[in-house]
C-alpha cells in the first residue's frame, strides 16, 4: 500500500457510508436479536442490572457475578433505555453496543483511509470486514466482555500504527479512541496486556521514555484509572463482594496447556498469515501487518493466561486476525500490475482457501450450530412437560444457563421471575472446591449460593420446578455433577422438595418437580422411598416414572 494518500475520499462519499453503516449495523442487531440468545455471562448481567435498578435485588446477596462490577454497571444505560422506551432489554444492551461499535468505526477511520491509500472502494470493502469481523461473525456473544473489549481497543491500535509511521490523525480522534480503548481494556484487567505491550514497543522504537507523556496515554491512563478507582468509590460494597467471590471464580481454570490445544486453530492461522505477509505483501505494507499480529498474538496471550478458553474467550484475537486477513487480501489485490504473475495466483489461492477455514467464521459456525441445537433442544423439553404444567403454575428453573432459562420461559410462557439468576460459576465452583478437598472454602460459598435458592424454592413455594440434568463432564469440572443431586445436599432444600412428586425425562436427561395438592400431601406424610424427590442418574435405563 501507497502511505502517499490517493485522491481524497468525498465528503459526499464519507456520508453516504455512515448512512450505509448506521442501516446495516442495525439491520444486523434486530436480525440477531430474534435468532440468537445472548451469552450466559451477558444474560445473567443484563438481567441482573434490571433487578437491582428496578427492582429489590442486592448486588452480592441477590444478585452475584463472575466478572468486575464495572462489566455489570456498563449495561446500566441499556437498561435505563430499555425501560424508557418500552424495549426488549436484550435488545436495547443489544441496540446500545451497536451504537458504540459504530462510534469505534468512526474514530477507526483515518486507518482505513490509510489502509485502502484514499480509495473509496477500498475504504468501503474495509468497513464491511469491520462489521464482519466485530459484529456479524461475533453471533450470540455479541457485547460480552471479550467482544466489548476488541471493539473498543481496536480503534486505538490502528491510531498507534498510524503514529508510529508518522502519519497521525487529528488529536480529538486519536484521544476519543484511546478513551473507548481506556474503557475496553478496563472491564478486565488481562486485557491491559495489549496496550501493554504495544507501549513497550514504543517505547522500544523511538528509545525513550517520553511515549507515556503522549495526550493518548494519559487519556487512557486516566479512563483506566477512573474505572477502577471511581466506580469502586461508587459502590465499594460491590467490589468487596468480587473480591469475596474470585477465589469461586478461580475454581473454574483449566490447564494452559489444555487451552493451547482447544484453541490451536488460532495459532496456526496466525503463523500462516504471518508468513504470508512476510512473503507475499509489498515492502512498505509489512511493517504495519506486523504490529496488527502483533496485537493478535498479545490477543492470544490473554486468551491462555485466563486459563479458560472457551469460545467466546476467542473473539479478540479471532476477531483482529479477520480483518486483518480482509485487509491484506485487499493489499494482495492492489499489487501493481507488472507484478511476477505467480504472486497474484498465490494471493488467490491462498485467500480462497483460508477465508472459510478462518478461526472467526469457525467459531461463528460452531456456536451457532450450538444456538441451533439448543433450541431444538429445548423444544423437545417444552413439549415434554408442558402436559404435566397447569396454565397458573409458577415455574422455577434449576440449570446452569440463563439463557436455557429464557428459552424453556417463553415456549412455555413461563417467566423466571421467581428465582435466582443461574450461572455454570456458581454450583461448578463450589463443586470443584467440594471435591479437591477444599471444605472451609467450599462450604462456605455453598452458603452464599444456596441462599439465594432457598428463598426461591422453599420461600416462593413454585408449582413446578424443572431440573436440567444433561451438563456433566464439562471441562471445567472435576467430576461428575448432577444439578439435582447437587441441591439435594441442602438440607432446608431437600427437605421443601419432599413436597413435590419427580417425574423423569431420561432420554432429554431433565425432571420435573411438582407440587403436591393437600390432599396428595397428607396421604403422603410417610413419604415411601420411591415417592421421593431423588437424583437417579438419568444416563440408565430406569424408565420415567408414571402419573
Amino acid at each position: 500500500m501507497n502511505h502517499a494518500l490517493a485522491a481524497p475520499i468525498s465528503n459526499r462519499s464519507l456520508t453516504l457510508l455512515a448512512l450505509s453503516m448506521l442501516v446495516a449495523t442495525l439491520a444486523i442487531e434486530l436480525f440477531s436479536n430474534g435468532f440468537y440468545l445472548p451469552n450466559w455471562d451477558l444474560a445473567g448481567n443484563i438481567l441482573g442490572m434490571e433487578r437491582v435498578y428496578f427492582g429489590n435485588a442486592q448486588y452480592g446477596k441477590d444478585i452475584l457475578g463472575p466478572g468486575l462490577p464495572l462489566e455489570f454497571m456498563a449495561h446500566y444505560p441499556s437498561t435505563v433505555l430499555a425501560k424508557w422506551l418500552g424495549l426488549d432489554i436484550m435488545l436495547a444492551n443489544r441496540l446500545f453496543v451497536g451504537m458504540l461499535q459504530l462510534l469505534a468505526w468512526v474514530t477507526l477511520l483515518p486507518f482505513l483511509l490509510r489502509l485502502a491509500a484514499g480509495r473509496a472502494s477500498g475504504v468501503w470493502l474495509l468497513s464491511i470486514a469491520y462489521l464482519l469481523s466485530f459484529e456479524l461473525l461475533v453471533g450470540f456473544d455479541y457485547g460480552q466482555r471479550d467482544h466489548l473489549f476488541i471493539l473498543l481497543a481496536f480503534p486505538a491500535v490502528g491510531h498507534w500504527i498510524l503514529r508510529e509511521f508518522d502519519q497521525p490523525a487529528s488529536p480529538s480522534t486519536r484521544i476519543l479512541a484511546f478513551a473507548l480503548a481506556g474503557f475496553g481494556c478496563a472491564v478486565k484487567p488481562f486485557y491491559l496486556l495489549l496496550p501493554l505491550v504495544l507501549l513497550i514497543t514504543a517505547m522500544i522504537r523511538q528509545r525513550s521514555w517520553r511515549t507515556l507523556l503522549r495526550p493518548e496515554e494519559l487519556t487512557f491512563t486516566g479512563v483506566v484509572a477512573f474505572c477502577y478507582v471511581g466506580f469502586s468509590l461508587l459502590h465499594p460494597d460491590w467490589y468487596d463482594q468480587f473480591f469475596e467471590m474470585k477465589d469461586l471464580y478461580g475454581a473454574l481454570t483449566s490447564s494452559p496447556w489444555w487451552v493451547i490445544t482447544f484453541s490451536g486453530q488460532l495459532y496456526i492461522f496466525w503463523a500462516v498469515l504471518t508468513a504470508l505477509n512476510e512473503a507475499l505483501l509489498p515492502a512498505e505494507d509489512k511493517p504495519i501487518f506486523r504490529i496488527l499480529l502483533l496485537a493478535a498474538l498479545t490477543c492470544a496471550v490473554i486468551l491462555v493466561i485466563q486459563r479458560r478458553g472457551w469460545l467466546y474467550h476467542w473473539i479478540p484475537m479471532a476477531s483482529l486476525m479477520f480483518f486483518t486477513f480482509a485487509a491484506m487480501a485487499l493489499s494482495w489485490f492492489r499489487q501493481p500490475r507488472n507484478a511476477v504473475v505467480w504472486r497474484r495466483v498465490i494471493a488467490v489461492v491462498a485467500i480462497l482457501a483460508l477465508a472459510w477455514q478462518h478461526p472467526a467464521i469457525s467459531r461463528w459456525r460452531t456456536a451457532t450450530q450450538l444456538q441451533f441445537w439448543l433450541g431444538n433442544y429445548a423444544l423437545r423439553v417444552a413439549d415434554a412437560t408442558r402436559p404435566y404444567l397447569h396454565p397458573k403454575d409458577r415455574v422455577v428453573y434449576l440449570t446452569f444457563s440463563m439463557p436455557t432459562a429464557m428459552t424453556l420461559s417463553g415456549m412455555l410462557g413461563k417467566p423466571p421471575n421467581l428465582q435466582a439468576l443461574p450461572h455454570l460459576f456458581e454450583f461448578a465452583g463450589v463443586f470443584n472446591l467440594l471435591s479437591r478437598g477444599d471444605t472451609e472454602r467450599g462450604e462456605h460459598y455453598w452458603d452464599q449460593v444456596m441462599g439465594r435458592w432457598r428463598h426461591s424454592i422453599i420461600d416462593q413455594r413454585p408449582e413446578a420446578i424443572l431440573v436440567d440434568r444433561k451438563i456433566k463432564d464439562h471441562d471445567l469440572l472435576s467430576a461428575k455433577l448432577d444439578i439435582l443431586e447437587f441441591f439435594l445436599r441442602d438440607e432446608a432444600i431437600a427437605k421443601a422438595l419432599r413436597n413435590y412428586r419427580q417425574v423423569d425425562f431420561p432420554e432429554l436427561k431433565w425432571s420435573l418437580l411438582l407440587l403436591r395438592d393437600e390432599n396428595e400431601a397428607a396421604a403422603s406424610l410417610l413419604l415411601r422411598k420411591d415417592d421421593a424427590v431423588r437424583a437417579i442418574p438419568l444416563d440408565t435405563d430406569e424408565p420415567p416414572q408414571k402419573e
